[in-house]
């Protein structure tokens, strides 16, 4: 068969003292493709990646990173799932990043991260839906660890996620969902690792989320474990999870339910 595919690709990267850098750039071309009789598979896409990382060392331990990177895209595909239709479609996406690692001592280090998410997709075809997403996000991350003996390790931290979401879903048989809505999720989290002896040791985790739509939740982990020898390993674990909804699971005009926790 020809899959009627084309891929050029570019990176270049180096450093200059404590300065360290990283460009790259990519185009993926995809055209229709032919199976083994001769039968053609109408299907089309152009994309395109972009991004740069640049780094700063201050010091051992202590440094900052900014990158950016981008995709976007033009894509067509017949959709053998819902009916054969020729379904066409658009990604615009792109992610800025900022980290910083702080060594406080030898015992003690910091790493704090600002990323901003953009999420732009529409997809759909002339008989079945449109849908489309257009998702602004503000992530903030901040980690602390601590060595407290050299068996005995903590990291304490608090997470921020601000979503700002335009979301239009429009089907033939279904009233259209047009939503304009504000997401937050927040959360603090510690976690702890234990070796009592050259045998044993205890993880715990701690975790409380608060989400503005799916609500609050209290996750703990716990774990020990028994090292009998080199070839056998005991271990007795606890642990519960909380995963909030995405926007499609609380939006999606035909599958969504904005009432989910």
């Amino acid at each position: 068969g020809n899959f009627g595919q084309e891929e050029y690709s570019f990176i270049h990267q180096g450093k200059s003292k404590n300065l360290s850098y990283r460009i790259n750039a990519k185009k993926r071309l995809l055209d229709d493709a032919k199976d083994g009789n001769g039968d053609v598979i109408p299907r089309y896409l152009d994309g395109e990646t972009l991004g740069f990382e640049v780094k700063n060392t201050f010091s051992e331990g202590t440094d900052v990173t900014v990158s950016y990177d981008k995709y976007q895209s033009d894509y067509m595909y017949d959709d053998k799932f819902y009916g054969g239709n020729i379904t066409k479609g658009h990604n615009n996406n792109d992610a800025w990043s900022v980290i910083y690692n702080q060594k406080i001592n030898d015992n003690m280090s910091n790493q704090l991260s600002v990323k901003r998410l953009g999420y732009d997709s529409e997809y759909g075809n002339d008989t079945y839906t449109s849908i489309s997403y257009d998702i602004k996000s503000l992530v903030i991350n901040d980690q602390f660890s601590a060595k407290l003996s050299d068996n005995h390790n903590l990291i304490i931290g608090a997470y921020y996620q601000n979503d700002d979401v335009d979301y239009k879903n429009i089907y033939p048989t279904t009233p259209p969902s047009l939503i304009k809505t504000k997401i937050i999720s927040k959360a603090l989290f510690l976690q702890e690792n234990w070796d009592i002896t050259d045998k044993w040791n205890f993880n715990t985790g701690l975790r409380y989320d608060k989400h503005s739509i799916a609500g609050n939740a209290f996750t703990p982990k716990f774990n020990l474990g028994y090292k009998a020898d080199d070839k056998n390993n005991y271990y007795v674990s606890y642990g519960r999870f909380f995963v909030a909804p995405g926007v499609s699971n609380y939006y999606h005009g035909r599958y969504g339910n904005p009432n989910l926790k």
